[in-house]
This record gives C-alpha cells, sequence and structure tokens, in this order.
C-alpha cells in the first residue's frame, strides 16, 4: 500500500556534500519544478489518499515557491515534512513563516560534526549555522538526521552531542547510500562492515544514554550484530528496517514529474506526469505493473538470506547498496537469530 510520496521541487543547493544522491546533477536554479506540476502531483497522490508529503532537493527551503507548495499541502489535509540542510533556519523569521505556511515537521540533515569536517566534505565552514538553526527549530516540531559515511564516522557522536546542546528534539541515524552518476554506481563514501559494526553500537549506547528520542535506520543485514542488540532496538522503538521499493509504499517524484521508486534511483523513473500518468488510479496502476523491477529489488543478495529465520524482517538490507557492497563482505548468516525468531515475530511493528 502507498503511504508517503516524495517531491523533488529543485536541485539547487548551497553545499556539495561528497556523499549526496543528487551529486549527478549540476545543482541549477533551472531546475526547479513548476509549481502547478507539484499541485497536480499533490491532487493525484490525494486522490489516492496518500496523506504525507515529504520534500525534497536540492534543498527545499531555497526553492522559490516553497510557501505555496505548504499552502496547498495544508489546503489538501496532506501532512507536509521537509529534509533540509538547514541553513535557511538560521533566520528565526523563516523559520516562522514556513511553520506558519503549513510545515508540519522539519528534518535537518547534518553532514558531521565539526566545522573543519563541513569544510571539508560539502565545501562550506557552515557548522556553526546548522546548529543555529537547530536551536531555533528545537521550540518546533523538528528534528536531525545523520547519514554514516566512511568520512565522518568518528565525527557522529561529537555531531549528537552538538545537536543536543542545540535542544534538538529527535535523532535518526542512516547510512551513505549508492548514488547513480551518468548511470554508473558510486559507493565511495559507503561505510564498510566493519566500520558499521563498530560504529553502530557505540552510537546506539550513546543515545540512549543521552535521554534522547532516536531512531537507527537499519538498511544493513541484521546478522552484522548480536541477536539481542538488533531485537533491543526494535522492542525498543529504536529502529526501522525494509525499504519503500521493498514494502511497495512509496512513490518519489523528480522536478520534472518524473515517478520514481527511490530518491536514488530518480535517474530510472517509470513513468512521467501528463505522459504515462494524468490519474491517481493511473499512476497507482502503472506503479503496481512493475513486477520486473520489484521481482529484482525483492531477490536475496546471498543464498544465506533465503533460508536465514527472520530474512523477511530484515530483507538482506537496502538492495541499491548492494550494486556497491559485496554480499560476501557483510552477509554473515542467520543462524545465530534461530533461537530468537518467534521473539522478533513477535514484534509486528516489523
Amino acid at each position: 500500500m502507498i503511504k508517503t510520496y516524495w517531491i523533488t521541487v529543485n536541485r539547487l543547493c548551497q553545499l556539495r556534500c561528497k556523499w549526496c544522491y543528487a551529486h549527478g546533477t549540476k545543482y541549477l536554479k533551472k531546475d526547479d519544478a513548476n509549481i502547478n506540476t507539484l499541485f497536480r502531483l499533490v491532487d493525484i497522490m490525494s486522490e489516492i489518499n496518500v496523506a504525507t508529503c515529504k520534500i525534497l532537493g536540492g534543498e527545499p527551503a531555497i526553492y522559490s515557491h516553497i510557501i505555496p507548495l505548504l499552502n496547498y499541502l495544508r489546503e489538501k489535509n496532506v501532512k507536509s515534512v521537509m529534509i533540509s540542510n538547514g541553513l535557511a533556519y538560521e533566520n528565526m523569521e523563516i523559520v516562522k513563516k514556513h511553520f506558519d505556511a503549513g510545515l508540519l515537521l522539519l528534518i535537518v540533515s547534518l553532514k558531521t560534526g565539526s566545522a573543519e569536517g563541513y569544510k571539508n566534505w560539502t565545501g562550506k565552514n557552515v557548522y556553526r549555522m546548522v546548529l543555529k538553526a537547530i536551536e531555533n527549530l528545537s521550540l518546533y516540531n523538528s528534528g536531525v538526521s545523520i547519514t554514516v559515511t566512511n568520512v565522518n564516522s568518528k565525527e557522529i557522536i561529537r555531531g549528537i552531542a552538538d545537536c543536543i546542546s542545540a535542544g534538538v528534539r529527535f535523532i535518526n541515524i542512516d547510512f551513505c547510500t549508492t548514488v547513480f552518476v551518468s548511470g554508473r554506481p558510486i559507493g565511495d563514501y559507503m561505510p564498510d562492515a566493519n566500520m558499521i559494526q563498530t560504529i553502530v553500537p557505540e552510537v546506539t549506547e550513546y543515545l540512549k544514554g543521552s535521554g534522547i528520542k532516536f531512531n537507527i535506520q537499519l538498511s544493513l543485514p541484521f546478522c552484522l550484530f548480536e541477536p539481542k542488540f538488533v531485537f533491543d532496538l526494535f522492542k525498543e522503538k529504536h529502529a526501522m528496517s525494509g525499504c519503500i521499493a521493498r514494502k511497495k509504499s512509496g512513490i518519489v517524484f523528480g522536478v520534472n514529474g518524473e515517478a520514481g521508486f527511490c530518491n536514488h534511483l530518480l535517474d530510472f523513473p517509470f513513468g512521467k506526469l501528463e505522459i504515462d500518468f494524468k490519474t491517481g488510479k493511473q499512476l497507482e496502476d502503472l506503479y503496481y505493473s512493475q513486477t520486473e523491477f520489484f521481482k529484482q529489488t525483492n531477490r536475496v543478495p546471498d543464498i544465506r538470506c533465503k533460508f536465514c529465520s527472520i530474512s523477511s524482517l530484515c530483507c538482506g538490507g537496502c538492495p541499491v547498496k548492494w550494486t556497491s557492497y559485496k554480499p560476501k563482505d557483510f552477509i554473515k548468516g542467520g543462524d545465530s537469530f534461530l533461537a530468537m525468531e518467534q521473539q522478533f515475530r513477535s514484534l509486528v511493528s516489523l
């Protein structure tokens, strides 16, 4: 069931993060979405009763029509969530203006945990600006998301500590995924198995000790970790797994109305507004008809996953990651989970 949709409003951005899924674009102003195109997409998704919209860029906060879009989503009773680099929200007036326009939730994507790290990996020394934005947003419904890469992993806990000092309300941790440039998969900034096995327990222990609300997006094979560690994460509601492509639960739209399966796969859309679909029913039928794609995304990365006792819960991690990762480096096998199989299955939220 389609539960959420993502709208890409622009490609313009103040930063140049090395691992950005939009790395293959030129971040140009001319790639701003036409606001009427976005209104049409909102109408179409409302026809099939999808009532949560996540707004992406580029940097959506600097999209020239962001206020009309937020107003329209509110008029249509659609919950709006924006993912931002945070720079615009150093200005408290902009924070107030966007929430007054109807923004429900703002997630700041924190790139690393130091001024030097920002300069090295985003091209801009703006760390203090981002922390000021997090402080401003602490008065509103907001949180921070941090993507673990192979260059920022040692700064994650430092970044979390600074966010907590700034008053953050919620922290999400996820992991760098393959980006596509000219159709070619690039995973240069993805953390390796050893790094993941070290950083995830360390970050989890730190976050639990902080008392802050948090979530770990486990787009990774569960067998990288001890069964009880994974079980406790889910039992305490500190983890999520699976992906929208596997679950057939979300559609991502590009700036020109392209419909795709994932924001990392927008170079490979399955349809386009006004050409392949004009109504919600047409889009829904088109989406579910992509049987070959869904067959591929639901393949297990390793034969051991096929016989794992909790494979339906773990799914072997994000399917896009396997365009860069080697399964033999990550898949350890789920034999150790066998004794806890029923306990895992009792977690109905999975």
